[in-house]
């Protein structure tokens, strides 16, 4: 099964303009199929800093970057989150998705505005980086293009959600 990734960098109020796609080793063809909607009144609550919803990391996995970004945050005052889910239902655009969810969970909040989530959907293959306001003037335009198509497609392609997402972690944490 081929599945179709779209590339999208979302900014909180202004976005990457590259958009890509790119197949996995499956062999058919996967689109999303987004219905019109109202929108939901709350998400599912977060998990902690790995909210992974389409269950794709091990326990291990998911305690690996939970003691990661628990330790990032409470050295650098910068908080990640790391998001999966199987469907953006009612919402049409992972933009939308991801700027509402991230809203809604406050990662984008505090003092300053130090935030960043990552919301990836294996089951419709796109991926969205949302970034608060003070963490735009570090993780930039084209920092967001390079952790997608350099670190995290590569695995993905590869189906290594795990490794994708561990790859982009590492390297955001050093960079930013």
């Amino acid at each position: 099964m081929k599945n179709k990734i779209i590339i999208v960098c979302l900014f909180l109020f202004s976005s990457c303009n590259d958009s890509k796609s790119v197949k996995n080793s499956s062999d058919a063809e996967v689109k999303p199929e987004l219905k019109e909607a109202s929108l939901p009144d709350k998400f599912r609550e977060p998990l902690g800093y790995v909210s992974d919803f389409e269950n794709l990391f091990t326990v291990q996995q998911i305690s690996e970057l939970e003691k990661r970004l628990s330790e990032f945050e409470l050295i650098n005052k910068r908080k990640i989150s790391i998001v999966t889910v199987d469907s953006i239902e009612p919402y049409e655009d992972i933009l939308d998705f991801a700027t509402h969810l991230a809203k809604e969970w406050g990662t984008l909040d505090g003092d300053p505005n130090n935030g960043l989530l990552i919301l990836f959907s294996r089951s419709i293959g796109q991926i969205s980086i949302v970034t608060g306001i003070e963490t735009r003037e570090r993780i930039t335009d084209e920092v967001c293009e390079k952790v997608i198509n350099k670190i995290i497609l590569p695995e993905f392609k590869n189906e290594n959600y795990f490794i994708g997402i561990d790859k982009s972690v590492t390297y955001l944490i050093k960079y930013w």
